[in-house]
């Protein structure tokens, strides 16, 4: 998957996109900072569980990639019915952090 490339050389700039559950639900999003987002979402009415954070320098790219891959399982907006295969294919990213 080209979205899944590593940089060869330390560069400013990383973001991020990660991946939630709330409920039965999963939402792919990216970030500046995953603290600051975490924080936004303590106003949600259920508790979140993050289940992967990815960098990245491209996180809009890599973040529409994933949108499409399972653009199928799209449920409203950033949330999608993922299955577990989809979850550990996600987190299986050599750009994984968390």
């Amino acid at each position: 998957m080209p979205y899944v490339t590593r940089p060869t050389a330390p560069v400013i700039g990383w973001e991020y996109v990660y991946l939630i559950r709330m409920g039965g639900s999963h939402k792919i999003g990216r970030c500046k900072s995953w603290e600051r987002r975490r924080k936004a979402f303590s106003g949600l009415p259920a508790k979140i569980t993050l289940l992967c954070l990815l960098r990245t320098q491209r996180s809009a790219e890599l973040e529409a990639a994933l949108h499409a891959k399972y653009a199928p399982k799209r449920l409203n907006g950033e949330w999608f019915a993922l299955a577990e295969s989809d979850v550990e294919e996600i987190r299986a990213s050599p750009l994984r952090v968390r």
